[in-house]
Protein backbone atom coordinates (compact mmCIF):
# COMPACT_ATOMS: atom_id res chain seq x y z
CA UNK A 1 0.00 0.00 0.00
CA UNK A 2 2.96 2.31 0.71
CA UNK A 3 4.21 1.69 -2.72
CA UNK A 4 1.33 2.31 -4.59
CA UNK A 5 1.07 5.78 -2.71
CA UNK A 6 4.51 6.73 -3.24
CA UNK A 7 4.09 5.53 -7.30
CA UNK A 8 0.79 7.38 -7.59
CA UNK A 9 2.84 10.36 -6.07
CA UNK A 10 5.23 10.10 -8.35
CA UNK A 11 2.65 10.30 -11.56
CA UNK A 12 1.41 13.55 -9.98
CA UNK A 13 4.17 15.31 -9.48
CA UNK A 14 5.21 14.10 -13.67
CA UNK A 15 1.67 15.58 -14.36
CA UNK A 16 2.36 18.89 -12.86
CA UNK A 17 5.32 18.93 -14.97
CA UNK A 18 4.37 18.11 -17.82
CA UNK A 19 1.67 21.33 -17.66
CA UNK A 20 4.23 23.40 -16.29
CA UNK A 21 6.47 23.15 -19.33
CA UNK A 22 3.42 23.13 -21.89
CA UNK A 23 2.33 26.92 -20.23
CA UNK A 24 5.99 27.60 -20.19
CA UNK A 25 5.94 27.19 -23.70
CA UNK A 26 2.73 29.09 -24.04
CA UNK A 27 4.12 31.88 -22.30
CA UNK A 28 7.06 32.02 -24.62
CA UNK A 29 5.59 32.08 -27.90
CA UNK A 30 3.06 34.86 -26.55
CA UNK A 31 6.08 36.95 -25.55
CA UNK A 32 8.17 35.64 -28.95
CA UNK A 33 4.85 37.20 -30.81
CA UNK A 34 4.65 40.39 -28.08
CA UNK A 35 8.46 41.37 -28.97
CA UNK A 36 7.82 40.60 -32.96
CA UNK A 37 4.81 43.27 -32.46
CA UNK A 38 6.84 45.58 -30.01
CA UNK A 39 9.55 45.17 -32.97
CA UNK A 40 7.61 46.42 -36.01
CA UNK A 41 5.97 49.16 -33.70
CA UNK A 42 9.01 50.48 -33.06
CA UNK A 43 10.69 50.42 -36.41
CA UNK A 44 6.83 52.25 -37.75
CA UNK A 45 7.49 54.79 -35.07
CA UNK A 46 11.00 55.61 -35.89
CA UNK A 47 10.27 56.03 -39.59
CA UNK A 48 7.28 58.44 -38.61
CA UNK A 49 10.01 60.03 -36.45
CA UNK A 50 12.28 59.99 -39.14
CA UNK A 51 9.87 61.55 -41.66
CA UNK A 52 8.37 64.68 -39.22
CA UNK A 53 12.14 65.29 -38.53
CA UNK A 54 12.47 65.64 -42.45
CA UNK A 55 9.13 67.62 -42.49
CA UNK A 56 9.84 70.01 -40.06
CA UNK A 57 13.34 71.10 -41.41
CA UNK A 58 11.42 71.77 -44.64
CA UNK A 59 9.01 73.49 -42.93
CA UNK A 60 11.89 75.79 -41.59
CA UNK A 61 13.70 75.90 -45.14
CA UNK A 62 10.54 77.45 -46.03
CA UNK A 63 10.05 79.91 -43.20
CA UNK A 64 13.58 81.53 -43.50
CA UNK A 65 12.92 81.76 -47.11
CA UNK A 66 9.27 83.52 -46.37
CA UNK A 67 11.04 85.83 -44.78
CA UNK A 68 13.24 86.72 -47.37
CA UNK A 69 10.79 86.97 -50.06
CA UNK A 70 8.52 89.10 -48.10
CA UNK A 71 11.66 91.49 -47.31
CA UNK A 72 11.91 92.06 -51.11
CA UNK A 73 8.91 92.54 -51.87
CA UNK A 74 8.40 95.64 -49.51
CA UNK A 75 11.30 97.43 -51.32
CA UNK A 76 9.85 100.23 -53.59
CA UNK A 77 11.93 99.08 -56.60
CA UNK A 78 13.55 95.57 -57.16
CA UNK A 79 16.75 95.38 -58.71
CA UNK A 80 16.94 92.80 -61.25
CA UNK A 81 19.89 90.52 -59.04
CA UNK A 82 16.65 91.30 -56.11
CA UNK A 83 14.32 89.65 -58.45
CA UNK A 84 15.78 86.72 -59.13
CA UNK A 85 16.47 85.66 -55.96
CA UNK A 86 12.69 86.36 -55.26
CA UNK A 87 12.44 83.80 -58.05
CA UNK A 88 14.59 81.41 -57.15
CA UNK A 89 13.79 81.27 -53.32
CA UNK A 90 9.66 80.98 -54.43
CA UNK A 91 10.64 77.89 -56.57
CA UNK A 92 12.53 76.27 -53.16
CA UNK A 93 9.47 76.80 -51.28
CA UNK A 94 7.53 75.02 -53.87
CA UNK A 95 10.08 72.39 -54.02
CA UNK A 96 9.91 72.07 -50.31
CA UNK A 97 6.12 72.31 -50.13
CA UNK A 98 5.89 69.36 -52.67
CA UNK A 99 8.44 67.46 -51.07
CA UNK A 100 6.39 67.75 -47.73
CA UNK A 101 3.28 66.43 -49.52
CA UNK A 102 5.23 63.13 -50.38
CA UNK A 103 5.72 62.97 -46.57
CA UNK A 104 2.42 63.49 -44.98
CA UNK A 105 1.35 60.76 -47.76
CA UNK A 106 3.65 58.59 -46.09
CA UNK A 107 3.03 59.59 -42.89
CA UNK A 108 -0.64 58.83 -43.44
CA UNK A 109 0.03 55.32 -44.61
CA UNK A 110 2.23 54.56 -41.78
CA UNK A 111 -0.29 55.41 -38.86
CA UNK A 112 -2.89 53.37 -41.12
CA UNK A 113 -0.35 50.66 -40.58
CA UNK A 114 -0.23 51.74 -36.41
CA UNK A 115 -2.41 49.22 -34.21
CA UNK A 116 -2.44 51.08 -30.74
CA UNK A 117 -1.07 54.56 -31.46
CA UNK A 118 -3.32 54.73 -34.97
CA UNK A 119 -4.90 57.85 -33.80
CA UNK A 120 -2.22 59.70 -32.34
CA UNK A 121 -0.21 59.22 -35.73
CA UNK A 122 -3.59 60.33 -36.97
CA UNK A 123 -3.78 63.95 -34.98
CA UNK A 124 -0.56 64.79 -36.16
CA UNK A 125 -0.59 64.37 -39.50
CA UNK A 126 -3.45 66.45 -39.44
CA UNK A 127 -1.64 69.02 -37.73
CA UNK A 128 1.35 68.61 -40.37
CA UNK A 129 -1.66 69.08 -43.34
CA UNK A 130 -2.65 71.95 -41.51
CA UNK A 131 0.52 73.97 -41.74
CA UNK A 132 1.43 72.62 -45.32
CA UNK A 133 -2.15 74.04 -46.37
CA UNK A 134 -1.03 77.46 -44.67
CA UNK A 135 2.03 77.44 -46.50
CA UNK A 136 0.57 76.73 -49.78
CA UNK A 137 -1.70 79.92 -49.36
CA UNK A 138 0.99 81.85 -48.41
CA UNK A 139 3.31 81.11 -51.41
CA UNK A 140 0.21 81.99 -53.56
CA UNK A 141 -0.61 85.23 -51.76
CA UNK A 142 3.06 86.40 -52.36
CA UNK A 143 3.55 85.04 -55.91
CA UNK A 144 0.40 87.55 -56.29
CA UNK A 145 2.13 90.28 -54.42
CA UNK A 146 5.14 89.11 -57.11
CA UNK A 147 2.96 89.73 -59.98
CA UNK A 148 0.94 93.28 -58.86
CA UNK A 149 4.76 94.51 -57.83
CA UNK A 150 6.06 93.86 -60.74
CA UNK A 151 2.87 95.04 -63.16
CA UNK A 152 3.73 98.70 -61.04
CA UNK A 153 7.52 98.89 -61.79
CA UNK A 154 8.82 101.47 -63.19
CA UNK A 155 11.18 99.53 -65.33
CA UNK A 156 8.14 96.66 -66.41
CA UNK A 157 8.47 97.36 -70.41
CA UNK A 158 12.12 97.20 -70.15
CA UNK A 159 12.09 94.00 -67.60
CA UNK A 160 8.99 91.97 -69.32
CA UNK A 161 10.67 90.02 -71.47
CA UNK A 162 12.57 88.72 -68.17
CA UNK A 163 9.56 88.68 -66.07
CA UNK A 164 7.86 86.62 -68.65
CA UNK A 165 10.76 83.92 -68.68
CA UNK A 166 10.83 83.68 -64.63
CA UNK A 167 7.54 83.31 -64.61
CA UNK A 168 6.84 80.54 -67.27
CA UNK A 169 10.43 78.75 -66.31
CA UNK A 170 8.34 78.29 -62.41
CA UNK A 171 5.36 77.51 -64.11
CA UNK A 172 6.70 74.85 -66.25
CA UNK A 173 8.68 73.70 -63.22
CA UNK A 174 5.58 72.72 -61.15
CA UNK A 175 4.01 71.90 -64.33
CA UNK A 176 6.40 68.91 -64.43
CA UNK A 177 6.59 68.04 -61.24
CA UNK A 178 2.66 68.24 -61.25
CA UNK A 179 3.13 65.74 -64.34
CA UNK A 180 5.54 63.38 -62.25
CA UNK A 181 3.46 63.24 -59.31
CA UNK A 182 -0.02 62.14 -61.12
CA UNK A 183 2.35 59.45 -63.08
CA UNK A 184 3.31 57.92 -59.98
CA UNK A 185 -0.02 58.34 -58.65
CA UNK A 186 -1.35 56.49 -61.12
CA UNK A 187 1.40 54.27 -61.10
CA UNK A 188 0.36 53.63 -57.60
CA UNK A 189 -3.49 52.68 -57.95
CA UNK A 190 -2.24 50.51 -61.01
CA UNK A 191 -0.40 48.50 -58.55
CA UNK A 192 -3.00 48.82 -55.85
CA UNK A 193 -5.43 46.93 -58.63
CA UNK A 194 -2.97 44.80 -59.31
CA UNK A 195 -2.59 43.66 -55.53
CA UNK A 196 -6.12 43.83 -55.20
CA UNK A 197 -6.92 41.27 -57.78
CA UNK A 198 -4.08 38.69 -56.95
CA UNK A 199 -5.66 39.06 -53.29
CA UNK A 200 -8.74 37.68 -54.79
CA UNK A 201 -7.30 35.26 -56.49
CA UNK A 202 -5.36 33.92 -53.36
CA UNK A 203 -8.74 33.69 -51.58
CA UNK A 204 -11.13 32.80 -54.12
CA UNK A 205 -12.36 28.84 -54.12
CA UNK A 206 -15.41 26.89 -55.81
CA UNK A 207 -17.91 25.26 -54.67
CA UNK A 208 -20.67 22.66 -56.20
CA UNK A 209 -23.65 20.80 -54.32
CA UNK A 210 -26.11 18.21 -55.67
CA UNK A 211 -27.09 14.95 -56.21
CA UNK A 212 -24.35 12.44 -57.82
CA UNK A 213 -26.86 12.33 -61.38
CA UNK A 214 -26.98 16.01 -61.08
CA UNK A 215 -22.97 16.06 -60.66
CA UNK A 216 -22.38 13.56 -63.71
CA UNK A 217 -24.78 15.82 -66.23
CA UNK A 218 -22.76 19.20 -65.00
CA UNK A 219 -20.21 17.08 -66.16
CA UNK A 220 -18.40 17.43 -62.24
CA UNK A 221 -17.80 14.46 -61.98
CA UNK A 222 -17.21 10.83 -64.14
CA UNK A 223 -19.49 7.12 -63.90
CA UNK A 224 -17.08 6.16 -61.23
CA UNK A 225 -17.71 8.81 -58.85
CA UNK A 226 -14.44 11.10 -59.55
CA UNK A 227 -13.43 15.04 -59.69
CA UNK A 228 -12.89 15.72 -63.16
CA UNK A 229 -9.77 17.27 -63.23
CA UNK A 230 -8.90 17.17 -59.69
CA UNK A 231 -7.70 14.33 -57.71
CA UNK A 232 -4.90 11.43 -57.88
CA UNK A 233 -7.25 9.04 -59.42
CA UNK A 234 -6.83 7.09 -62.78
CA UNK A 235 -10.12 7.61 -63.54
CA UNK A 236 -10.38 11.13 -63.63
CA UNK A 237 -10.97 13.22 -66.98
CA UNK A 238 -8.65 16.27 -68.07
CA UNK A 239 -11.61 18.42 -67.77
CA UNK A 240 -13.82 19.43 -66.05
CA UNK A 241 -17.57 22.12 -65.85
CA UNK A 242 -15.68 25.15 -64.62
CA UNK A 243 -18.98 27.20 -65.04
CA UNK A 244 -20.78 24.34 -62.96
CA UNK A 245 -18.96 25.71 -59.72
CA UNK A 246 -19.99 28.60 -57.32
CA UNK A 247 -16.94 30.96 -56.75
CA UNK A 248 -16.62 32.16 -53.03
CA UNK A 249 -14.15 34.53 -50.91
CA UNK A 250 -12.35 31.38 -48.48
CA UNK A 251 -12.08 34.42 -45.77
CA UNK A 252 -16.03 35.25 -45.45
CA UNK A 253 -17.38 31.41 -46.09
CA UNK A 254 -18.03 29.45 -42.56
CA UNK A 255 -20.78 27.39 -43.52
CA UNK A 256 -22.62 25.82 -46.61
CA UNK A 257 -26.54 24.79 -46.44
CA UNK A 258 -27.27 21.09 -48.04
CA UNK A 259 -30.12 20.52 -45.86
CA UNK A 260 -30.07 16.48 -46.96
CA UNK A 261 -30.19 13.11 -45.46
CA UNK A 262 -27.28 12.30 -46.82
CA UNK A 263 -23.83 14.65 -47.71
CA UNK A 264 -20.54 13.31 -49.09
CA UNK A 265 -17.34 15.64 -50.17
CA UNK A 266 -16.09 13.97 -53.45
CA UNK A 267 -12.65 15.80 -53.04
CA UNK A 268 -9.88 15.79 -50.51
CA UNK A 269 -10.79 18.08 -47.42
CA UNK A 270 -9.49 16.51 -44.07
CA UNK A 271 -12.28 15.32 -41.99
CA UNK A 272 -11.04 16.94 -38.80
CA UNK A 273 -11.34 20.78 -40.58
CA UNK A 274 -15.00 20.58 -40.80
CA UNK A 275 -18.50 19.02 -38.82
CA UNK A 276 -22.02 18.58 -40.41
CA UNK A 277 -24.74 20.42 -38.52
CA UNK A 278 -28.01 18.86 -38.10
CA UNK A 279 -31.47 20.06 -37.82
CA UNK A 280 -33.25 20.92 -34.83
CA UNK A 281 -35.10 17.35 -34.96
CA UNK A 282 -31.55 15.55 -35.74
CA UNK A 283 -32.71 14.16 -39.34
CA UNK A 284 -31.53 15.76 -41.71
CA UNK A 285 -27.66 17.34 -42.41
CA UNK A 286 -28.82 21.36 -42.29
CA UNK A 287 -25.08 22.37 -43.04
CA UNK A 288 -21.46 21.99 -43.28
CA UNK A 289 -19.38 24.07 -41.22
CA UNK A 290 -15.53 24.73 -41.78
CA UNK A 291 -13.78 24.74 -38.69
CA UNK A 292 -10.57 25.21 -40.18
CA UNK A 293 -10.64 27.12 -43.18
CA UNK A 294 -6.96 27.02 -44.04
CA UNK A 295 -6.25 23.06 -43.40
CA UNK A 296 -9.89 22.42 -45.63
CA UNK A 297 -8.53 24.52 -48.98
CA UNK A 298 -5.12 23.69 -48.19
CA UNK A 299 -5.23 20.06 -50.72
CA UNK A 300 -7.68 21.59 -53.16
CA UNK A 301 -9.84 24.83 -54.15
CA UNK A 302 -12.54 23.16 -55.25
CA UNK A 303 -15.01 21.51 -53.03
CA UNK A 304 -17.41 18.70 -54.62
CA UNK A 305 -20.43 17.98 -52.32
CA UNK A 306 -22.78 15.12 -53.10
CA UNK A 307 -26.02 14.66 -51.72
CA UNK A 308 -27.22 11.44 -52.22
Amino acid sequence: MKNLTILTSICIAVFLTACDQDKLAQLDEANRQLNQRMGQQDSLLNEFMMDFNVFAENLKMVSADEYAVEASLEEDDLSEDRRDEVFERLYRIDTLLVENQRIIDELNARADEAQGSSKKFKGVVRRLRSQLTEKKEHLAEMQTSLDDLMLTADNLTNRADTLESRRQYLYTTRGQQRGQLEAQAKTLEMQEEQLEHQDKTLHTAYFVVGSTKELEKSQVIDRSGGFLGIGRSAALKDEFAAQAFQPVDIRELSEIPVNTKKVKLLTAHPSSSYTLNSDEKGKTIASIEITDPEAFWQGTRYLVIATD
